[in-house]
């Protein structure tokens, strides 16, 4: 079952915002977006993002984290 997928405990998964603005959260594109985030336990490792391009492109990219904890560039889609 798909529940089996996702720990009982320790996970997470964030949602955000990013935007062309100066000081935002980077988007792999340098437009406006969404950023869908998790990570595997409760340590920095082992996550990921999905980023959804608004506008102007409509374009999608992922990227992982390893478990070092050191974000990979980001991967269009």
């Amino acid at each position: 079952a798909i529940d089996n997928c996702i720990p009982t405990t320790a996970y997470s998964f964030g949602y955000y915002l990013c935007s062309s603005a100066a000081g935002a959260q980077t988007a792999p594109t340098g437009a406006d977006g969404h950023i869908m985030s998790g990570t595997w336990g409760s340590t920095t490792s082992y996550g990921f993002q999905l980023f959804v391009d608004t506008d102007p492109t409509g374009a999608y990219a992922v990227r992982q984290r390893n478990s070092a904890g050191t974000w990979q560039a980001w991967r269009n889609l």
